[in-house]
């Protein structure tokens, strides 16, 4: 309950950045690990309550400072020897599957803006009438409540909203100065 390491494999070791099994037993507390310190809190008082815990997610500081994200079960027990209560524990290092999941989702966000500018291209006529319903798409699909999309004449040297949504002072087919980052 104290947080004090009592015994822990080569794995969880290597997957905390230590050198050495005894560097991390050296520790006063596992709560150092947890990036937020309601983390492990929360997790006592669960396992006090529940007497275990499966598949709990947090985020853990390594030793080298790194976030690495981990799912935890755990359990409580009494030490017979001594009569003390102290938890038991697997961690399971799931960084690589957070990232995938959420690439996957940026993935999923981006197919679902080109589908809906796919669908108001294939539903609408007029440059400005498909400019209008893919921005509104766009927003939803990003949840945001304000955004424009420019048209870039360059013969005229200027930028020329062709769809606004939320924006005030912008009106369509009014040029208006635009600073790029990309001056091309």
């Amino acid at each position: 309950p104290d947080g004090k390491i009592q015994d822990v494999n080569n794995a969880g070791v290597e997957m905390l950045g230590f050198s050495s099994k005894e560097e991390m037993l050296a520790l006063d507390s596992a709560a150092r690990f947890f990036k937020n310190p309601d983390d492990r809190a929360q997790l006592v008082a669960l396992l006090g309550r529940d007497g275990s815990a499966k598949d709990i997610e947090f985020d853990f500081i390594r030793s080298d400072g790194k976030v690495v994200n981990v799912l935890l079960s755990s359990r409580s027990y009494v030490e017979p020897e001594t009569g003390e209560s102290q938890y038991q524990g697997i961690i399971k290092d799931i960084t690589r599957r957070k990232e995938v999941e959420e690439l996957v989702q940026k993935r999923n966000r981006e197919l679902s803006i080109v589908n809906s500018i796919a669908v108001a291209i294939n539903h609408t006529t007029g440059l400005h009438n498909i400019l209008q319903v893919t921005l509104e798409r766009v927003l939803t699909v990003l949840s945001l409540s304000s955004g424009a999309i420019f048209l870039v004449d360059r013969i005229e040297k200027q930028t020329i909203p062709g769809a606004v949504v939320g924006l005030r002072g912008v009106q369509k087919k009014i040029p208006l100065a635009l600073t790029f980052k990309d001056i091309l």
